[in-house]
């Protein structure tokens, strides 16, 4: 058993509120669980959170990120005393449409027994729950009509069910427990390299990890939209890049805006979405890479800055730089001319439209500094331990 999981139990056995182990009491026991779900009753539930928080802080756990969630509130939790461990922890009870539909909180408070070492759900009750959550997955128009059919049974549930995803909603947009990271440079800077590490590193900081190369995948493709297949450029080839032909001004300013209004869709709802769960988003291209790529020099950069300030802002923007000779030398698709030129629109244009905005603007030299310690740099800007 993981010593963090211990502390967890060992905390909340010490409160003389209800509560139980939802499901996997054999995989904590074993050490083998990826998250621990605790149900406590509605009535309990605000003393047993204010006990587990004074507890956790007498016994050096602390929480790194925390989130409302409309069935209770998750926690991502850290041990300071002896082993670095982190734990994902969620406390449910009843403020969600889909728990309280599945299982009722009264019945789930009666049916806490004793388990090998702590208060689980009493095995017919436990095996209904994951039968009726299952069911869910497989038919949710059954689920609906079930829950159509029970709702006036139970008496005042519509109100109550959104209630707790409007708390949660609130909750979490008030402190976004998530972060965004956007990694801009020449190609050969070692973007994607870094962005790899950087989500294995930030992994055990955050609920969950996204890593993206500008695939926003809100709108379809203009190319496969229109079914027109263009040849690209052999990257392989040295200065291959360099001799990529530039977009007309028309067609740039058609990406501009069709891809300015996927941009916004996904921004102000996925996006936002994914950061109030928790998630760290880390790009290794984005929109603002049309600052400075050759494919796209005509773009209007007025057009560009506008879509841009309007969309959700990075938490940091980190610059791989570099001497444009080894950049070139490692990946030869831009000539050295090429490379000099991107970086010296990085630092003009884009680094200060986003410093402006009071995005925090991090210059790492890509060639001189290893991966790993490129990696450490901008989780220490991510997060505090």
């Amino acid at each position: 058993m993981k010593a963090i999981s211990h502390l967890i139990l060992e905390a909340a056995q010490g409160s003389a509120r209800p509560w139980c182990i939802l499901r996997k009491e054999e995989e904590i026991l074993a050490g083998c669980e990826n998250d621990i779900d605790l149900f406590v009753p509605p009535a309990d539930y605000p003393a047993f959170l204010a006990h587990l928080r004074a507890r956790f802080q007498a016994r050096g756990v602390q929480v790194l990120r925390e989130r409302q969630m409309p069935a209770g509130v998750s926690y991502l939790l850290l041990a300071t005393r002896g082993p670095v461990e982190t734990q994902k922890l969620d406390i449910l009870s009843e403020h969600s449409l889909g728990f309280v539909a599945l299982i009722p909180s009264d019945l789930l408070a009666r049916s806490i027994v004793q388990g090998r070492a702590y208060p689980v759900l009493a095995a017919p009750v436990a095996q209904e729950l994951s039968y009726r959550k299952e069911a869910a997955r497989r038919d949710p128009r059954g689920f609906l009509r079930h829950l159509w059919r029970a709702g006036p049974a139970r008496g005042g549930w519509p109100r109550l069910c959104l209630g707790g995803y409007l708390r949660a909603y609130l909750a979490n947009r008030r402190k976004l427990p998530g972060r965004f990271v956007v990694l801009v440079g020449p190609d050969g800077s070692g973007k994607t390299t870094v962005a790899e590490a950087l989500g294995r590193a930030a992994k055990p900081h955050f609920f969950s990890v996204g890593l993206y190369h500008f695939s926003i995948p809100t709108l379809p493709r203009l190319k496969r939209l229109f079914g027109r297949r263009t040849a690209e450029p052999d990257y392989t080839k040295p200065d291959s890049g360099t001799k990529a032909p530039i977009q007309s001004r028309g067609r740039a300013l058609i990406y501009t805006l069709y891809y300015g209004i996927d941009l916004m869709i996904w921004s102000h709802l996925r996006l936002a979405r994914r950061l109030r769960l928790g998630q760290v988003l880390i790009f290794d291209r984005y929109l603002h890479d049309w600052m400075f790529q050759r494919s796209f020099r005509n773009v209007p950069r007025g057009a560009l800055r506008w879509l841009l300030a309007r969309a959700v802002p990075p938490d940091l923007v980190v610059y791989l730089a570099g001497d444009p000779q080894a950049i070139h030398a490692r990946k030869p698709e831009l000539s050295t001319a090429e490379i000099a030129l991107q970086q010296a629109m990085i630092e003009a244009e884009l680094l200060p439209f986003w410093q402006r905005r009071g995005v925090a603007v991090l210059r790492l030299d890509a060639t001189l500094l290893p991966v790993g310690r490129i990696v450490d740099d901008i989780r220490d800007h991510l997060t505090p331990v």
